[in-house]
């Protein structure tokens, strides 16, 4: 594993160069993995950003996550200017959650942290990515008041997991049905899109 180390340095250098847009950390790879409270690399880059806070107003910063380090960095976060917090919440079930997700942090300290990070006054959003089974009103039960946004997408390539779903007799959950539904039902509670 090779641990790009000098990734804050160069964003430095890139962020005065750069055309304003929103940066997003991150929309595939957690950037509060374990690994980052050995090497501190989301932290060193989110002290460029309030650093630089007359630039990071034209650069609005998403962070996404499931863990719940990210509070280890809440003081950096709130000194920048355009930021949001996201947790990946897609079930209500912590059986559910072991299934898909068995080395991630639990579903209780998931809410936990969005639960602070909303108290310290951050903006914050839900993804329910992908849909996982659940019951969309408990899930909405929740997440109520702590969350500014929800975000809602279905399971894309069902067919790499069909047989988890067919073996743990979850079979009704795989359709597009289900996850319209959890939509609807997360919608009468949240502002959802």
């Amino acid at each position: 594993m090779k641990v790009k180390v000098n990734v804050p340095k160069q964003l430095e250098k890139e962020l005065t160069k750069k055309r304003p847009g929103k940066i997003n950390m991150s929309t595939v790879c957690d950037p509060y993995q374990p690994i980052e409270a050995h090497y501190n690399l989301t932290r060193a880059c989110l002290e460029v950003f309030a650093k630089f806070r007359m630039i990071s107003e034209y650069f609005p910063v998403s962070i996404l996550t499931k863990s719940p380090l990210i509070l280890r960095d809440v003081k950096i976060i709130k000194q920048i200017p355009s930021v949001e917090v996201g947790f990946t919440i897609s079930t209500d079930d912590e059986k559910i959650l072991r299934l898909f997700e068995p080395h991630s942090p639990t579903l209780k300290s998931r809410l936990r942290a969005l639960k602070n990070l909303k108290e310290a006054g951050i903006r914050t959003y839900v993804l329910v990515a992908p849909a996982l089974p659940m019951n969309p009103r408990r899930l909405a039960e929740m997440i109520k008041g702590l969350a500014d946004n929800v975000y809602v997408d279905c399971l894309n390539y069902s067919w790499k997991v069909k047989h988890i779903y067919h073996r743990a007799k979850l079979d009704k959950y795989l359709g597009e049905s289900f996850c319209w539904h959890v939509k609807q039902v997360l919608k009468q509670q949240n502002e959802v899109h």
